[in-house]
């Protein structure tokens, strides 16, 4: 394209947008909103964790902390949906005893799977997880069961099959490498009167404004090398004001 052959440029490509997964549980809770935690997993070691809202769509999970996830995620990898992230995941089985302890004398009656998941979860998501655990819900709680239940409500996990909608992505990754580039003013080194910024230049971000500022700010320094440039004046003064 606009650059010369020899400049190290990857090929551009969306991020910071939604995952898709195995569609298996998700499509169950096709726009379902939960506040919680996404693990995401490689080879089963934790390589990120992203607390916020999460979305379930058809096709996989969005939201701001898959978008932030979106930036390391790969096929292959798995997220692992934490619906309860103020339970360590150590404390689970035994919160969930307790829980069943005081049901049973506040109903007078042994308590079932959905009266445990009640006000704990949504209906939706409380279906969900007792089928991804192998219980019914209208079933009184027995003591072994406990431990199916405490792992899927912190770590319902849904591999990762790729990049969900591109169209919701907010940035696009790739361009010319940041290494190619004066920092100080965004000159191409090899290239002299050339000016990369922006999105041009492989560099990217998480969410919460930091894309924009590096957009903005990229445009600063170029803008005020490029005039100082064209006007003659050494760019290092023009740094330096």
């Amino acid at each position: 394209g606009l650059l010369p052959a020899e400049l190290p440029v990857a090929p551009p490509q969306p991020t910071l947008g939604p995952l898709a997964t195995e569609a298996r549980w998700c499509r169950r809770l096709d726009n379902i909103r939960v506040r919680g935690v996404l693990e995401l997993r490689r080879d089963d070691a934790l390589r990120a964790r992203e607390p916020g809202e999460v979305m379930f769509r058809k096709y996989g999970v969005s939201g701001i902390a898959a978008f932030n996830l979106s930036r390391l995620a790969q096929p292959g990898d798995v997220l692992a949906v934490d619906f309860v992230p103020a339970v360590e995941a150590a404390a689970m089985a035994d919160f969930l005893r307790e829980r069943c302890c005081r049901l049973d004398a506040v109903l007078g009656r042994a308590a079932t799977w959905d009266d445990m998941l009640r006000g704990m979860v949504l209906g939706p998501v409380a279906e969900v997880l007792l089928d991804a655990a192998g219980l019914r819900g209208g079933a009184p709680v027995a003591t072994g069961e406990v431990p199916a239940m405490a792992a899927v409500l912190k770590g319902l996990r849904l591999p990762v099959t790729g990049l969900g909608d591109p169209r919701q992505c907010q940035v696009h990754r790739g361009g010319l490498r940041a290494s190619a580039v004066d920092v100080a003013t965004c000159a191409v080194v090899a290239v002299p009167g050339l000016f990369v910024v922006g999105e041009a230049l492989d560099v990217d971000a998480p969410c919460g404004g930091y894309n924009l500022h590096w957009a903005w700010a990229s445009g600063l320094l170029a803008g005020r090398a490029a005039v100082a440039r064209m006007a003659g004046r050494p760019e290092s003064k023009e740094r330096a004001r």
